[in-house]
């Protein structure tokens, strides 16, 4: 009874969520063996978990695209990305968004408790980029937490914050070594292979403004000024009477 959960107020906070979220997630593996699970019940646990590895799998598919354009195979690195691998992420990231979108501006009353129409097209516009920021700082945060949770750092079990809350950017950079360095790293790709740096470009802007990013993002007067210009904008939550007497019988 009282409790809630919300989305973490800052990144940092986003940050110490998944990670926590992370060990419960790995730890689910062990079961896979166990006898007597549904094979649905296996998959699902495989899903739970495996979304934690994808970050990880993501540096290393970068890693190696970098490696082999620095010694010069650069038909390998266009044979291992072919223009169908392209479109399927391009609607993988976005297509979850354009559905929602549809689904928002095709009725009327849905317009209305998101802001109207103009609102919402207007959040989706600002949305893909900080999104497109901020992947690159999320694959950073989830391997570095897995890194730890190999080497058996616990993830603990704090209380969420749940207030936003400023920071500024002198005191979030010392948490942010790895996303800086990694972003110059990428952003060196360019002395040896342009090509391969401008794809990287959305990357590396990500990660070497991460710390802008993080303080950004965590601004109540930046939230404030999104409210002013109706972006971001979601109807109150409300629990029918319908929705509490399901809450009842499960």
């Amino acid at each position: 009874k009282g409790s809630y959960e919300e989305f973490p107020p800052t990144i940092v906070d986003f940050a110490i969520r998944d990670r926590r979220w992370m060990q419960g997630n790995l730890q689910h593996l062990r079961l896979l063996g166990a006898p007597g699970l549904h094979w649905a019940s296996r998959l699902h646990l495989l899903i739970g978990a495996s979304a934690f590895l994808t970050s990880p799998a993501w540096l290393l598919l970068i890693g190696v695209t970098i490696a082999l354009a620095f010694f010069g195979q650069e038909q390998a690195v266009r044979d291992v990305t072919p223009p169908g691998v392209l479109w399927l992420t391009i609607a993988l990231l976005f297509g979850a968004k354009i559905m929602g979108m549809i689904w928002i501006v095709a009725d009327r009353e849905r317009r209305r408790e998101f802001g109207g129409i103009r609102a919402v097209l207007k959040s989706v516009a600002v949305d893909i980029p900080l999104a497109m920021l901020m992947a690159p700082v999320t694959m950073v945060n989830q391997t570095r937490a897995l890194v730890g949770l190999l080497v058996g750092r616990e993830a603990g079990w704090s209380t969420q914050a749940r207030e936003a809350q400023e920071m500024r950017m002198c005191d979030i950079l010392p948490s942010l070594k790895e996303h800086i360095v990694l972003g110059l790293l990428f952003a060196s790709v360019a002395f040896f292979d342009p090509i391969t740096a401008i794809w990287l470009s959305p990357l590396t802007i990500g990660l070497l403004t991460s710390p802008w990013l993080v303080a950004r993002t965590a601004s109540t007067q930046g939230a404030r000024r999104s409210s002013q210009r109706s972006l971001f904008r979601v109807p109150e939550p409300t629990i029918t009477d319908a929705g509490r007497e399901k809450r009842l019988l499960t």
